[in-house]
């Protein structure tokens, strides 16, 4: 039965082809016959037709060329380039500005300071963050009047360090809350010895009946009384009998580019 289907499909199939092709040839002998019934004629028009097809296209091209329609896709893209490099140069150019404003609003607290204090103004030749031992270079040395163990202060008036080696034109300067190194200080007119952390960065252990707020101001005798930062934090444990006081420089010590080296120790 099965192969009775197939057959009688298969036979289907070649009958319309055939039917097709009959159908092909009679159109194309009619053609013909009439080609040469009206002397050519027929031919003419279909090869002008073709030709009708083919300059319509050409003309089309043309003016596709013509229009500026991929002229303009070019300079759109081109002019899209240049005003990404114009965007890059004026962030350039930001980044130059806010650098210099930084230094200026630097140098200004410096000048104000000096009013107040012999010393020099000088430069931070070298990062704070290339030594593990927390010392920096200054680009100032004995032929600028530097000293040995001068006191070395922030813009804001904060000590930041001492002198401990002077060159001719350099001086390296060992921060006061250098890793590990202790300071005497006082919160007020309560007396804690503070060890350094790094960055600026120190703590201290207080009794907890010490009254410790964040702001507060810490001082030392070491540096004539002079400020060595603000309390950051304080944390206190209810079964604790003291306080963790953590005090900092009120600035980034590492964003700073200059600092002001005091004529003498005190």
């Amino acid at each position: 039965m099965n192969s009775y289907r197939r057959n009688n499909s298969r036979a289907g199939l070649l009958s319309g082809q055939s039917g097709r092709l009959i159908t092909i040839t009679i159109i194309v002998v009619l053609v013909f016959l009439a080609d040469l019934a009206s002397g050519g004629k027929v031919r003419d028009i279909s090869q002008g037709a073709a030709g009708s097809i083919s300059g319509t296209s050409a003309l089309a091209f043309n003016a596709i060329k013509h229009s500026g329609i991929f002229s303009t896709r070019a300079r759109l893209a081109a002019h899209n380039q240049e005003l990404q490099a114009e965007v890059e140069r004026y962030r350039e150019q930001d980044s130059a500005y806010q650098a210099l404003k930084a230094e200026n609003d630097q140098l200004t607290l410096m000048a104000h300071l000096a009013q107040d204090n012999t010393g020099t103004t000088t430069a931070i030749v070298s990062s704070f963050r290339s030594s593990p031992y927390g010392t920096f270079l200054v680009g100032a040395g004995a032929q600028e009047g530097i000293k040995h163990d001068s006191i070395v202060l922030t813009d804001l008036g904060f000590v930041v360090g001492r002198v401990t080696d002077v060159s001719t034109h350099t001086s390296l300067v060992t921060q006061l809350l250098s890793p590990g190194r202790s300071v005497d200080a006082l919160i007020g007119k309560d007396p804690a010895t503070f060890t350094g952390t790094g960055g600026g960065n120190a703590r201290a252990q207080v009794p907890r009946d010490i009254e410790v707020k964040v702001g507060d101001i810490v001082t030392s005798g070491a540096v004539g009384g002079r400020r060595i930062g603000i309390v950051g934090k304080v944390e206190s444990e209810s079964a604790d009998a003291y306080s963790t006081v953590y005090i900092r420089l009120p600035q980034n010590v590492s964003a700073m580019r200059f600092v002001f080296v005091l004529s003498s120790a005190q």
